[in-house]
């Protein structure tokens, strides 16, 4: 995105009222570049959400850019956006009430861990999260299956 291009955003930002409409468009502008393979530019429009935006608004960037970067090579800025999230999330459960964004982040960690070949950690990560955020998951759910498959990959 041109300095050009960005301002135009915050252009059309300026006009809407409502503060939550406001940094909806904004996330759909980032997810829009992401779609178009705009990798870079979609990363300064999730990080203005980050930073300046409602905490609610900050989660789903932070989701959403630690899932983006999950598939290129900065996996590690990847795992502390995801990790940044897991504490906000921590502090902050009310943001996200089904733990949809919280199991997303843990699942992606363990990949970054598991895609770097460091299964050891892919596997603590797992285990601790499983331990104490979620002692109740069932052996059948989506998230536990996902974890199972991603540590199963150290072994062959």
């Amino acid at each position: 995105m041109t300095a050009e291009s960005s301002n135009e955003v915050d252009a059309i930002t300026e006009q809407i009222d409502s503060e939550d409409e406001k940094w909806k468009a904004v996330f759909e502008v980032a997810r829009a570049l992401r779609g178009n393979g705009k990798i870079a530019e979609a990363e300064t429009q999730y990080l203005k959400i980050i930073t300046e935006a409602p905490e609610n608004f900050q989660s789903i960037s932070l989701l959403s850019l630690g899932e983006m970067l999950s598939f290129t090579d900065r996996k590690d800025s990847a795992r502390r956006y995801l990790l940044q999230l897991v504490k906000l999330l921590q502090q902050k459960p009310e943001l996200d009430p089904k733990r949809d964004q919280l199991e997303k982040a843990v699942t992606l960690i363990a990949r970054i861990y598991g895609d770097q070949g460091r299964y050891e950690e892919a596997e603590n990560w797992a285990k601790t999260y499983l331990n104490r955020f979620n002692p109740d998951a069932s052996e059948d759910s989506p998230f536990v299956k996902e974890l199972k498959r991603i540590l199963k990959r150290r072994y062959y």
